[in-house]
């Protein structure tokens, strides 16, 4: 579960600033489903509670650089709308990465990824439409 802390709109899209409840981290997520469809994450308020799936936007790299974080592979077999999904743990917090960006490293317990955004793709029952 997250709480919403924060929300910062912009012309067509915002960042949803999250706690993590059971961490206490904060993550700042990226959420342009707005622009997609009328189904979107607006009914999201400040200070309430989600169950937030959140998908990180980058790549798999080989070998650790300062830029990437390991990744254990949780689940191999997620499905979020129609897309197929990988579900990865990094320092105890769940995330999603797509299927067909890391084929190669499924074989593997875990990997190396270096994301530059992170991105809402589930709010409760609601799906980003992108993942549709």
């Amino acid at each position: 579960m997250h709480e919403v802390i924060r929300i910062d709109d912009y012309v067509a899209t915002r960042f949803v600033v999250l706690k993590d409840v059971s961490s206490g981290v904060l993550e700042r997520c990226f959420d342009d489903s707005v622009l997609v469809s009328s189904q979107n994450f607006e009914f999201m308020v400040v200070n309430q509670e989600y169950d937030c799936k959140i998908y990180l936007f980058g790549d798999a790299v080989e070998d650790k650089t300062e830029k990437s974080v390991l990744c254990k592979i949780a689940d191999r077999n997620v499905v979020v709308g129609r897309r197929p999904m990988v579900e990865v743990e990094m320092e105890n917090r769940r995330y999603y990465i797509p299927k067909n960006t890391i084929v190669e490293y499924l074989d593997r317990d875990s990997f190396y990824f270096e994301y530059t955004r992170k991105d809402l793709i589930q709010v409760d029952d609601v799906i980003h439409p992108d993942m549709l």
